[in-house]
């Protein structure tokens, strides 16, 4: 295999792995300012809004996933 697309496989990586982080990261800022704003809720409302902020990136990811193939 050429250097050339040694460097190319190893840039590709590298950037896929970057893109995963950003990824988990933005939802997982997304999800603490929606629970935040669950916390302004009055008391009968607030479970109800965590309740549908409950969901971890990876649970997320994997029912996209899912998503996807039932589309397929």
């Amino acid at each position: 295999m050429g250097v050339r697309i040694r460097i190319s496989i190893i840039v590709m990586l590298a950037l896929a792995s970057v893109s995963a982080c950003s990824n988990r990261r933005l939802y997982e800022a997304s999800h603490q300012n929606r629970l935040q704003e669950c916390e302004k809720l009055p008391a009968s409302q607030r479970q109800t809004c965590k309740a549908e902020y409950s969901e971890s990136y990876d649970e997320y990811c994997r029912r996209l996933a899912a998503e996807k193939q039932s589309q397929m």
